[in-house]
């Protein structure tokens, strides 16, 4: 039996990688965790049956799911662009050109796996011409419209927009919590007294800010 490995992340689909984070929920209610997932993996990602995950050697077996594994813990780079079945899909140009309702769809859906190709559909666009200077024109935003083909973009485009956006996030945040502690310092020992006798709210919202950062660097 022929057994065919990804070797890097951009022959990895969104939509398995769905299927592997189902099958990770589903792993902890089984009695063999860790073996019903490892067969889930080959499954998934080998494009094998349950029977034939079940014949693969287990040394082998478990060299493949550690190959797959050390590769979804990979942090890769923004991806620019990518073709499916023959279209291409370009990073929108201008990020700060998105109307509101764009907005929503990629703030509401950036970090929800069930529902990530949303977000995806905002970022990623087909391209309509490419200019002289290297750059490109993408189509306007027609909501699900090519949904079923982002479904199958490389996982990699979406590990780094995930990352570009939780770096964004983070450094935004990071910014706005040096700024306030800065203005807290130079406040005067009666000024503080009276942020304190009137509710404390910028020590509140700075300790709101360090549990976001905090949380955004762990992930």
């Amino acid at each position: 039996m022929k057994l065919i490995v990804p070797s890097n992340l951009n022959e990895i689909s969104l939509s398995k990688y769905q299927s592997y984070l189902k099958a990770f929920e589903q792993s902890k209610t089984e009695k063999n965790a860790e073996t019903f997932l490892s067969l889930k993996v080959l499954e998934i990602f080998c494009e094998l049956t349950p029977e034939q995950s079940k014949q693969i050697q287990q040394d082998d077996a478990n060299k493949v799911v550690k190959i797959i594994v050390d590769l979804l813990s990979k942090e890769p780079e923004r991806v620019e662009s990518f073709t499916i079945d023959n279209v291409v899909f370009g990073w929108v140009p201008r990020l700060d050109d998105l109307n509101f309702g764009e907005f929503l769809d990629l703030n509401n859906n950036i970090g929800d796996w069930n529902n990530i190709v949303t977000a995806m559909g905002v970022l990623y666009r087909p391209v309509t011409e490419f200019t002289k200077e290297g750059k490109y024109n993408v189509e306007k935003y027609e909501g699900d419209k090519y949904h079923h083909l982002l479904k199958e973009m490389p996982i990699s485009a979406v590990f780094g927009a995930n990352v570009f956006f939780w770096n964004l996030g983070s450094d935004l945040v990071t910014v706005t919590y040096k700024y306030l502690e800065q203005e807290l310092n130079k406040m005067s020992s009666q000024q503080k007294h009276n942020l304190q006798k009137n509710g404390d709210g910028i020590h509140h919202y700075l300790n709101s800010l360090k549990t976001t950062l905090q949380k955004l660097k762990k992930y």
